[in-house]
């Protein structure tokens, strides 16, 4: 079975690899997607999200894509989309997705909840903290916080 995990990862949060390492217990055959929403406006380039996604997942293969999630699935012959969500509004999103995503490319989508200690977290958030300069232990992976200040 071949998982897709999707994401713009802006950065990449422990919230995230949470999602993916409980994905790796469903599968060992997992993708990390990093995407382009054109909905949003992004602080680091897709190369960037993908170098640094590559960086906190090192043992899983990363693939930067610019199309569809459902395009994505047939080039690289995904069985099953995973994806978090930490709050009703995010699920409310996240199922129409998945709505979408099996209508549109027979793609089966698994939503897995945020733990409850982790739900705060959101690459917004990071984000901001980033640009005030506050720290960020309990937000990133320890591999990612002095190459994120750096780029700052």
């Amino acid at each position: 079975m071949r998982i897709l995990i999707t994401g713009s990862f802006d950065p990449i949060t422990i919230g995230h690899l949470d999602i993916i390492n409980r994905a790796k217990t469903i599968s060992n055959n997992i993708i990390v997607g990093v995407f382009n929403n054109e909905e949003k406006t992004y602080m680091f380039d897709l190369d960037t999200r993908v170098r640094l996604v590559k960086l906190a997942c090192q043992d899983i293969e990363v693939i930067g894509y610019t199309g569809f999630v459902v395009d994505f699935c047939r080039e690289y012959n995904i069985d099953i989309i995973v994806r978090g969500f930490r709050n009703y509004i995010d699920y409310k999103y996240e199922v129409e997705m998945a709505k979408y995503n099996y209508s549109h490319g027979n793609v089966q989508t698994y939503l897995l909840p945020t733990c409850e200690n982790l739900s705060h977290i959101s690459s917004t958030l990071v984000r901001d903290k980033l640009v005030n300069n506050e720290p960020l232990d309990e937000y990133l992976p320890k591999i990612l916080i002095d190459k994120l200040r750096r780029n700052i």
